[in-house]
């Protein structure tokens, strides 16, 4: 291969990635978007004196800035900087997620780097979810939200065990159509393994999903708030308190003496929030004083 041909495999990596995120693409195409990526590393990794190990990270960050575009690309309706930050720098931790885990490969074994690249990967969905200037929009796992039937097992494993799936099928299937061997049968032994990787816990979900017996499950009342708020112009110029406001009212006037749950958005409390003191927040407080009108 050549420079091109590689630049085009993380392209093509890129865009099939982010396919997963739009409304008319399955997700499942995630199982195998990421082949791209790793052909690229085994092909480097099979020619260190051709590419310096700094040549990967070069080769597959064009392919994940496509992919972060393509499934964030939304973001530039509320905020065009805020996109081009999110975007780049969740692009710039993928490719140097992959990059780490083909510098332990190159250091020390294809065992290790097999390890690394699973480590690490969650290591940076963890970051994502835990610190909040990085957005977990595109955590792997997320990207089979569309799939219900295919994943009733998230339940167990939440979104991580989705990426540890969509990663092992990824890398059994790149090792299957590889030329790291030539031996037939023991090529064909891989994809019939890959195969089993996506149909075990598939059937699985599949049985899961299609046993549940939701008439048997208990009823509960729920009352869903949604205020009829422009997201992207009326969000950022009603004051926050007004906007509190209007949630907490909507909710008591819907709520009865059968509520079990009350419902809001995610940005209802739009406000930094001391989890270690949390008692004293007066937001939270609010919404206390709520739950103690509806006991």
């Amino acid at each position: 291969m050549n420079k091109y041909s590689l630049v085009s495999l993380s392209v093509a990596g890129g865009l099939l990635s982010g396919l997963a995120w739009t409304p008319w693409c399955t997700g499942l195409v995630l199982l195998f978007s990421f082949v791209p990526f790793f052909l690229i590393e085994n092909y480097l990794y099979d020619n260190p004196r051709r590419y310096s190990p700094n040549s990967f990270f070069t080769y597959i960050i064009p392919g994940f800035v496509i992919f972060s575009i393509t499934s964030m690309g939304w973001m530039r309706v509320a905020s065009l900087t805020g996109a081009i930050c999110v975007i780049m720098g969740l692009s710039f931790l993928m490719a140097f997620t992959m990059w780490l885990a083909h510098i332990v490969r190159l250091r020390a074994g294809n065992v290790a780097g097999l390890i690394a690249i699973f480590a690490f990967w969650l290591a940076y969905e963890y970051i994502t979810l835990n610190v909040s200037i990085i957005s977990p929009w595109i955590n792997l796992g997320n990207g089979l939200a569309k799939e219900i039937w295919f994943i009733q097992w998230y339940e167990v494993t939440g979104t991580s065990g989705g990426t540890i799936w969509i990663l092992g099928s990824n890398i059994l299937l790149t090792y299957a159509i590889s030329a790291t061997f030539n031996n037939r049968r023991r090529k064909l032994l891989v994809f019939s393994v890959w195969l089993l990787t996506i149909t075990i816990p598939a059937s699985i979900s599949e049985i899961r999903y299609k046993t549940f017996n939701q008439e048997a499950a208990k009823r509960e009342e729920v009352v869903i708030v949604q205020p009829n708020v422009d997201p992207y112009t009326e969000k950022f110029t009603t004051s926050f308190d007004e906007q509190l406001k209007e949630v907490i009212h909507m909710a008591d006037t819907s709520a009865t003496g059968n509520t079990k749950w009350i419902i809001t958005p995610e940005t209802t409390i739009d406000d930094p929030v001391n989890l270690d003191d949390i008692g004293n927040d007066k937001y939270v407080n609010r919404f206390k004083m709520l739950a103690s009108h509806h006991p």
